[in-house]
């Protein structure tokens, strides 16, 4: 099986660069970064929601349990939240307070 190819941090910083000239931004910054930093697939950054990534008392989770129906695979995965990662969230939920109330809700 393929290795499957990499961004270098010279195209991560591009990226995110362009990424600044987009309709939702915010957004799209974090959904880079979560495939990036955490190594997550597009479909799986798709299936996230609110409480995947907030704990019931308002913290950002050091750790991602997605189920098997999240994932491409046929078992339930752990990811591992870089304190870069973390920071990330915080900071896109700080700005977007609203998605907080419906911790159901996509991210």
């Amino acid at each position: 099986m393929k290795q499957a190819k990499t961004l270098s941090n010279e195209e991560l910083k591009r990226l995110l660069k362009i990424v600044k000239f987009t309709r939702y931004q915010d957004r799209n910054r974090l959904m880079v970064l979560l495939g990036f930093l955490a190594g997550l697939r597009a479909c799986e950054i798709s299936m996230l929601c609110i409480k995947d990534v907030v704990s019931s008392v308002g913290e950002i989770k050091d750790t991602i349990y997605m189920k098997s129906w999240q994932t491409k695979g046929k078992s339930d995965q752990q990811v591992i939240v870089s304190e870069k990662l973390r920071k990330e969230i915080g900071q896109y939920l700080n700005k977007h307070r609203y998605l907080l109330d419906n911790r159901d809700g996509k991210l």
